[in-house]
C-alpha cells in the first residue's frame, strides 16, 4: 500500500491496521506515530518502491489498511488539536499588613543596627566596658579611695555612653518618623 506523506501533519490521527495512532513527527522517510496505549512508537516508513511497513522494536508488519482520521490536507484545526490542560496561573496573595508588635520590633532591630553603625557610640561602649573591667580587677582590701574613685570613673563613662545613645536615639526619631 502506498502512502502519500505530503497531506499529512503532526498531531494527525490516523487508523493503520485497525489501530489508531497519533502523527508525532513527519519527515521524508515516513512518520513517527504513538499508538493509542500510550508507550507505542512506530515508524511508517514509504520506501520509494511504493511500500510502506509499519515498525516498532520487535517486529515489522505490511501496511494493509491506511485511514487519515483527522488532520489531513493541512495543519489540523484548533478543535483538533489536543493540548493539555495549562494549570491555572498561581497568583501571589498580597503580603499581611504587619502588626504593631512586628513594626515595633522590625523598628527596635533597625535601631539597633543603627546604634551598632555609630562609632561615636562604639567608642563610648569600649569606655565604659574598660572602666568596669579596671573596676573589677581592684584587689580585695583596695583602700576606700581607690574603690570610690574606680566606681566614679566607671559611672562617669556609663553616663556618657548613655548620652550618646539618647542623641542618637534622637536623631533616628526624627530621621525615621
Amino acid at each position: 500500500m502506498t502512502v502519500d506523506l505530503s497531506r499529512i501533519r503532526e498531531g494527525a490521527i490516523a487508523l493503520i491496521n485497525g489501530r489508531r495512532y497519533t502523527v508525532v513527527k513527519v519527515s521524508g522517510m515516513g512518520l513517527e506515530l504513538k499508538g493509542a496505549r500510550g508507550g507505542d512508537m512506530a515508524l511508517v516508513l514509504n520506501i520509494h518502491s511504493g511500500d510502506a511497513s509499519l515498525c516498532n522494536y520487535y517486529r515489522s508488519d505490511p501496511v494493509e489498511s491506511f485511514q487519515l482520521l483527522l488532520g489531513g490536507d493541512g495543519p489540523p484545526r484548533r478543535s483538533q488539536v489536543r493540548r493539555k490542560p495549562q494549570p491555572a496561573p498561581v497568583r501571589a496573595l498580597p503580603a499581611p499588613e504587619p502588626t504593631p508588635a512586628q513594626r515595633s520590633l522590625a523598628a527596635e532591630r533597625d535601631w539597633h543596627a543603627f546604634l551598632a553603625a555609630s562609632r561615636e557610640y562604639q567608642e563610648a561602649e569600649r569606655r565604659s566596658k574598660a572602666a568596669m573591667a579596671r573596676r573589677q580587677a581592684l584587689p580585695p582590701g583596695s583602700s576606700r579611695a581607690r574603690v570610690t574613685t574606680a566606681n566614679a570613673n566607671w559611672a562617669r563613662a556609663a553616663e556618657q555612653r548613655d548620652r550618646v545613645q539618647d542623641r542618637l536615639r534622637a536623631q533616628w526619631e526624627a530621621d525615621h518618623g
